[in-house]
């Protein structure tokens, strides 16, 4: 697992809020990503599970692991909770973008918007053809948008929807990959396929590119040598290689494992994560003078604005009004709250002094402060003190 970055699961098949403690999808990552993970999962969150189960048809979890999980921006899943896709978006290089408003400055220097060469990396699943059964994931998004009022069908559905979602990212400046599970040809050419739909908006099939002359049946069913799960990404994503596994290679399942290659810094626009400085608490349990300056200086603040007795009369009218509190009272609450806040936060920054040498130095400096250190040892030895 140390050579993998991202893993993009489609088809989960799991209600992971309805897993006991310690057997969710985060905690099983701590056990194989030590150097640190991110994930978004998604599930169908529109429909009542049956009882006592923890399986759900559908779902996908986008994961990213190790080194590539220190660049983590966000995360997310598809907005109508139907499990459809899930995503974590990789933070890359900034650039300016000049801006297309023509009514700001035209006449002055062009206006420029701050962008980030991101990378999106999304595990989609798209619902199987109608089939038996009230539980099928076709099923579940049909009984969604009928509740709804909308006569729509879910795979048709999922295309639009999808297609939407990797738009609005690539106008954002975004490169995007998509791992899917199409329940479709993806080799196929037609003008409706789900491989030249993603390919009007820029996303071309991965593993197909890198071996053209050659396809597989990703599915153990399939007979026809055609695969229905890809890889699609967009231009500025530096592929080196891909392909498929064997079937059960690495997990029993009845889908190969799709892998693929990529130039990681050249696609994030050579981004380098800036050192984020450790900022220490000043208020320390261990520091018993810090701890006293602080209690010091709180006790002082509620004194200045009376907290103490503005909480009595506070509590001795919500007991004359039986415990219910007014808008009024509300009000008085959220200033008394506010101010006690930031009474506390004023005092944790003056109880104590963090020297974390973040000063100007130079030999020169170091010198005078030698010298300077020296003379006080000398006064302090004549002082006997």
């Amino acid at each position: 697992m140390n050579k993998v970055g991202t893993a993009l699961l489609a088809e989960t098949n799991t209600h992971w809020p309805s897993l006991p403690e310690g057997h969710n999808w985060n905690d099983r990552m701590r056990q194989v990503g030590p150097k640190g993970y991110y994930s978004a999962t998604a599930h169908n969150e529109n429909r009542a599970r049956p009882i006592a189960s923890c399986s759900q048809y559908g779902g996908c979890v986008a994961t990213v692991l190790n080194s590539v999980a220190h660049r983590a921006k966000s995360g997310g899943r598809d907005p109508s909770k139907l499990g459809r896709w899930a995503y974590v978006r990789l933070r890359g290089k900034k650039f300016d973008m000049p801006s297309s408003d023509n009514q700001v400055n035209e006449a002055a220097n062009a206006s420029c918007s701050r962008f980030s060469k991101d990378l999106v990396v999304v595990s989609a699943y798209r619902p199987n053809p109608p089939g038996k059964g009230e539980s099928t994931v076709w099923a579940q998004h049909r009984s969604f948008f009928r509740s709804q009022g909308r006569q729509r069908d879910p795979r048709e559905a999922f295309m639009v929807d999808l297609l939407r979602a990797i738009t609005q990212w690539r106008d954002e400046g975004c490169e995007v990959i998509v791992g899917v599970d199409a329940n479709e040809d993806v080799s196929s050419y037609q003008d409706s396929s789900f491989r030249q739909r993603l390919r009007s908006i820029g996303l071309e099939e991965a593993i197909l590119q890198c071996h053209p002359s050659q396809t597989a049946a990703t599915q153990h069913r399939n007979k026809r040598g055609r695969p229905i799960d890809g890889i699609f990404a967009t231009s500025g994503v530096v592929v080196k290689a891909g392909g498929y596994y064997n079937f059960d290679e690495f997990f029993a399942c009845d889908h190969r494992g799709l892998w693929m290659d990529i130039d990681l810094e050249q696609t994030l626009g050579s981004y380098r994560p800036e050192k984020t400085p450790y900022k220490p608490r000043k208020l320390t349990m261990l520091d018993t003078a810090a701890v006293r300056r602080y209690l010091r200086l709180v006790h002082q603040g509620y004194d200045v604005y009376s907290i103490p007795l503005r909480l009595e009369q506070l509590h001795r009218q919500l007991t004359l009004n039986s415990g219910i509190m007014t808008e009024k009272m509300g009000r008085q609450y959220n200033c008394l709250h506010k101010q006690m806040y930031d009474i506390r936060r004023n005092a944790e920054t003056r109880c104590r002094r963090v020297t974390n040498g973040a000063v100007p130095w130079s030999p020169q400096i170091q010198n005078f402060w030698d010298r300077q250190s020296l003379w006080k040892l000398l006064l302090k030895g004549r002082k006997q003190c």
